[in-house]
Order: structure tokens, then sequence, then C-alpha cells
């Protein structure tokens, strides 16, 4: 239960996020080749961005919480370092966009997972006790 909250959480906060951020509103970068949407972003969308989140967060189960802005810092800059290289063979083209605005948005993203990893916890706690 807890798995399918992660990954359909992270689903739709991915395709969510690059749809304003990438959509023709703002339009800072291009996922792929084209703007437009395209089976491959679903693809990243559904097994991609997901599952990285869920290894970060299984991970997390196993630490010491009191490193949890360590732990969070060095996540993001991994992540970014996979954008870079995402860059680089034209996964993402920057358009308004660089690199440092991709550490904000990670930091935030992460953090939303933790809460929402501690939220669907507790949650399923009760209803465990309920039953």
């Amino acid at each position: 239960m807890e798995t399918i909250l992660i990954l359909s959480f992270n689903f739709f906060l991915a395709s969510v996020v690059d749809r304003i951020l990438a959509g023709d509103v703002l339009n800072f970068y291009n996922i792929m080749d084209d703007p437009k949407f395209e089976v491959m972003d679903l693809f990243i969308y559904m097994f991609v961005y997901p599952f990285f989140v869920y290894l970060v967060l299984y991970i997390y189960s196993f630490i010491n919480h009191d490193n949890i802005v360590f732990f969070l810092l060095l996540t993001v800059m991994v992540t970014m370092g996979f954008e870079m290289l995402s860059v680089k063979l034209n996964v993402f083209q920057y358009k308004k966009w660089n690199i440092m605005y991709s550490g904000i948005a990670y930091t935030i993203l992460y953090s939303l997972n933790v809460f929402f990893l501690k939220y669907v916890k507790v949650v399923i706690a009760k209803i465990k006790f309920r039953n």
C-alpha cells in the first residue's frame, strides 16, 4: 500500500510539475526532443522519477534521522548530477532554466516526499489499529 501511494504521488508530482514548468506558458525547458507530450514522457513519469524517489525514501528509512539535512542535500546533489548528465545527453534542453533552480526544486520535492512518507505511515498505522 505504501509503495503504491509513493509511486502514484510521484507520478502525479512529476507530471504536474513538468507540465507547469515545461508547458507552453512558462516553457523553461523541453523534455526529450519535443516540447509536446510523447510516449517517452509517460515512461519517465511512470518509472524513472517515481522509482528513483522510492529508492531515496527506502534508503531514508534506514538512516539515522538526525542526519536528515545531510541526507537530503546529498540526495539533491546526486540528482542534480543525473540531471546534468541528462542535459548532456539531450534528455532535457534548458531554455530559461539552470541547474541551480533544479537544486531548489529537488530540495522542495524530496522534503515533500519525506513528509508524505511520514503521513502515509501514520495513516496506515491508524487503519491497522482500527482493524
